[in-house]
Parts: structure tokens; sequence; C-alpha cells
């Protein structure tokens, strides 16, 4: 059985692509923290609810941005590799994943209490 593609059709990986793209501009602006699920979803031009639909929650599309960035940067996502990325690495604020990765090292720090040494 084909399916007929109309322009109503939606595509999913398509959806998924702007949800990520508008993830990591927000995140690595705001960090994790500053940003509303309503922004991402703006920013995207699509319904909140697709965020929920492919990523369960905010925590989930961040960690698949964490991931991408990540994988992006050839940096592994354990801890201490991140810890290690935001200790060692020069800071290129203008570079979206760079400072994406920076708002992750601070949030893993404020967490086990790294921060504050």
């Amino acid at each position: 059985m084909n399916a007929k593609v109309t322009p109503n059709t939606r595509d999913a990986e398509a959806t998924r692509l702007k949800l990520m793209h508008a993830a990591t501009e927000a995140f690595a602006a705001e960090g994790f923290a500053g940003v509303r699920i309503e922004q991402i979803a703006q920013l995207a031009e699509v319904n909140k609810a697709m965020i929920y639909h492919y990523f369960g929650s905010k925590e989930g599309l961040y960690e698949a941005v964490i991931s991408a960035a990540a994988t992006q940067l050839r940096v592994p996502t354990e801890r201490s590799a991140l810890r290690l990325f935001q200790d060692q690495l020069p800071v290129q604020l203008s570079d979206p994943v760079v400072r994406l990765l920076a708002w992750e090292g601070l949030r893993l720090g404020a967490q086990d209490g790294s921060a504050n040494e």
C-alpha cells in the first residue's frame, strides 16, 4: 500500500530537527533553567506538544541536544569528560554549541557541588 503524499503530510524528522535547532539556540543563550518549552516551540514554529511527543520532556530534549552537541564536537558525554571540556577548551562564546556545553558543565558542577570548590 502506497501512502499518498500531500502538502499537509507531516514530516516527523523535519519537525524533530526544527526542535533540536531551536532548542540548541535557546539553551545556548539562556541555559536549561532559563528556557521555557513554549519558547522552544515558538522558535521552531511547532506545537509544544511535539516536544513531549518526540522527547518526552524538557529534560529529554535537553539531553538530546547535549548529546548531539557533544557528538558534533566529538566529546564524550560522560560527566568527567564534560567537566574536562569545560575546564580546558578555550571559550568561544560566539559558537552556540560551545555555549551550550559550557552551560551543561556549569549545571553538572552545580549538581555535584564542584562549582563551589
